[in-house]
């Protein structure tokens, strides 16, 4: 049908841009084909327009709402940083300024 339809006009070359205001079902099946560090455009999703509760899981319509951006993270892209993190980490802590907050935080100037 139409998926194998799809797989045929991709021909292997996964997408990077997907733009989708369709489903959360399509948007799910476009993150299966998506080239990695691809991007997804949520602009609405049709079928929840009237549907008397949203589906299970990840809330697409908040995100629309809220005009949210989401960007996936794997730990084992920063391994190469590994160490310097570490280094970073066991390194005596930079002297605050005066007047710093616990956050650390600089205040801001008058």
């Amino acid at each position: 049908g139409w998926q194998a339809a799809l797989d045929a006009a991709l021909a292997g070359t996964p997408p990077t841009v997907h733009f989708e205001n369709v489903s959360t079902a399509m948007a799910t099946l476009a993150l299966t084909r998506l080239a990695p560090y691809g991007r997804m455009v949520l602009c609405g999703l049709v079928d929840q327009y009237h549907a008397d509760a949203p589906p299970p899981g990840l809330p697409a319509g908040l995100i629309v709402g809220k005009r949210a951006q989401l960007s996936g993270l794997v730990v084992y892209d920063f391994y190469d940083r590994w160490d310097a993190f570490l280094a970073a980490w066991r390194a005596p802590p930079a002297r605050r300024p005066a007047g710093a907050r616990k956050t650390g935080r600089t205040p801001k100037r008058r």
